[in-house]
């Protein structure tokens, strides 16, 4: 089951993975176990909520760009350095929705 449908819910998603990588996911009763999120599944789900972000030909380099910074992101959460991975991921999300706020409503 997807946690993120939409350019909205990856903002929304973003912010839960900020808050709560990389270990204090909370565990959602109405998510099946297979669904629950840890620190590899909220990266996952990140990638694949790029979907959502429209390539723009003023700036063909921002997907190579995003999944830079979220591989850095996740590499410092995983090296323990929890404030370089929330900066990081922040970094991300001003990127996509800097990048995209003339063809989307910014959440």
């Amino acid at each position: 089951m997807r946690w993120v449908c939409d350019l909205p819910g990856l903002y929304d998603f973003i912010a839960l993975v900020v808050l709560d990588a990389p270990d204090d996911f909370p565990v959602l009763d109405y998510r099946a176990a297979e669904d629950q999120l840890n620190l590899e599944r909220a990266f996952a789900e990140l990638r694949e909520g790029l979907g959502f972000v429209e390539k723009r030909e003023t700036e063909p380099e921002l997907h190579d760009r995003l999944h830079s910074v979220l591989n850095a992101a996740l590499s410092a959460y995983q090296s323990g350095n929890r404030v370089a991975g929330a900066h990081l991921l922040q970094d991300f999300q001003g990127a996509i929705f800097s990048a995209n706020q003339d063809s989307h409503d910014s959440p």
